[in-house]
């Protein structure tokens, strides 16, 4: 039976945990911002730009719920305990649900133009600088970010390594999750800036012959890495970049093996282990900070309604985005 004098002591006795949180990255996070200039004359260590929204996701035919997916990855990191490291990082939201339900190919405009201004107020270059994450939504938020970098004066050349079973270079009449890379393809063309692109991943049974034609032109160069050739790891510790390059990393969610990512908006047939997804973006960190660039990593399509309880996904995600970020410290 169950004695109430232990029970009303035990209750009361929560003081030790409340301890707990200032040794967590929670306590790195400045408050959320709408706007951008509320970052000016602030010196961030890393920003969280946050897309909120699952539009793209429904107009590819994909599942709802994509949308809280970044709300859920931030209250799971923030849980993670920092050591005596000082850091400041913000969140700032790009984008929104209503923004995108009213008009989505005006907002994905507005989304670059609200990450140009966010970058734009902290440095692009310099020693052990930290990554910038873009928090997803749908893939389709990553086309925004690209915009963004090719917008920036800095950015001559771009090259996207993307992780994903999916091409997303759907041909169809109307932006979605699935066409990012094509809209992609079309913007470098119209501001005649060089994009190279890695498909990494890339399953053939993903993706409709309509994909694979059409896609590259003058100023866009896409490849299908074939991993037997030469690992991606390995191509990235010799790649010496050129002045006035930066290099962005794209993670579809649903190239993560099934058995642990079940919370994406399309499950893999397959899929490949978190740590060889890890050891990738080392090598893309290693790479930038030879450079001293700053690194550009999204994290897209999770979707916390189909996690398990234990948060299993999350966990995984979380893990990849605190190794990032800690990467230069420990």
């Amino acid at each position: 039976m169950w004695n109430k004098n232990f029970s009303s002591h035990f209750i009361n006795n929560f003081d030790h945990l409340q301890n707990r949180s200032q040794f967590s990255l929670q306590k790195c996070f400045l408050t959320t911002s709408e706007n951008p200039s509320d970052l000016e004359q602030k010196k961030i260590d890393s920003l969280f730009l946050l897309a909120p929204s699952d539009v793209g996701v429904i107009r590819n035919g994909g599942r709802r719920g994509a949308l809280w997916g970044p709300e859920a990855l931030l209250n799971y990191l923030q849980k993670a305990t920092i050591q005596n490291t000082p850091m400041i990082l913000a969140k700032i939201l790009v984008t929104s649900l209503e923004n995108e339900q009213e008009n989505f190919e005006e907002s994905q405009r507005a989304q670059a133009q609200s990450i140009l201004k966010a970058i734009s107020s902290q440095e692009l270059s310099g020693p052990g600088i930290l990554p910038h994450f873009h928090l997803g939504g749908g893939h389709d938020h990553f086309y925004s970010l690209s915009k963004a970098l090719l917008a920036h004066p800095q950015v001559k050349k771009i090259l996207v390594i993307n992780l994903d079973p999916h091409l997303d270079t759907r041909n169809d009449s109307l932006a979605h999750s699935g066409t990012p890379f094509r809209q992609l393809a079309k913007k470098a063309q119209e501001v005649q800036k060089k994009v190279d692109c890695i498909q990494w991943g890339t399953a053939l049974f993903c993706n409709p012959k309509s994909s694979y034609e059409e896609v590259d032109n003058h100023f866009y160069n896409s490849k299908i890495w074939n991993e037997k050739k030469q690992s991606l790891i390995s191509y990235l510790n010799l790649l010496k970049l050129e002045e006035g390059q930066y290099v962005i990393l794209s993670l579809d969610c649903d190239i993560i093996n099934s058995s642990l990512m079940e919370a994406v908006s399309a499950p893999a047939w397959t899929g490949v282990d978190l740590g060889e997804i890890e050891k990738i973006i080392i090598s893309y960190l290693e790479l930038m900070t030879r450079h001293h660039l700053r690194p550009f990593i999204g994290i897209y399509e999770y979707n916390p309604l189909f996690d398990n309880l234990s948060m299993k996904g999350a966990k995984g995600i979380c893990s990849l985005i605190y190794k990032a970020l800690t990467f230069n410290y420990y």
